[in-house]
């Protein structure tokens, strides 16, 4: 979960490291408020080009995450019941309990 003690940007920094290990496809970014902000900041940062950005959880000038994911990404955001992508809106559907926990899927 981002929020102030593990920020956007860092969590962004941690997800082009892993996508240089494990072939990633979609990322959820998590957060008490601001979700979709937050997800915003790391859709930013995971290119090689120089970011300049501003939104109500970070203004960023000259800022680089290099390098960066070798595929591209899709950055969601979930704010406790849906999970966004720009116009993507997916929605909880069937439900999965196991004594791992909870598998949600999403429609």
């Amino acid at each position: 979960m981002v929020g102030e003690l593990y920020p956007a940007q860092l969590a962004a920094r941690d997800v082009a490291t892993l996508a240089a290990l494990v072939p990633l496809r979609h990322v959820v970014i998590e957060a008490s408020s601001l979700s979709s902000e937050h997800a915003d900041v790391v859709r930013a940062l995971l290119t090689n080009d120089e970011v300049n950005f501003a939104n109500t959880v970070v203004s960023l000038v000259g800022a680089y995450n290099r390098p960066a994911p070798p595929s591209p990404l899709t950055v969601w955001s979930y704010d406790g019941t849906r999970l966004v992508s720009g116009e993507l809106v997916l929605s909880p559907g069937r439900v999965e309990a196991s004594d791992a926990g909870e598998l949600t899927y999403f429609e």
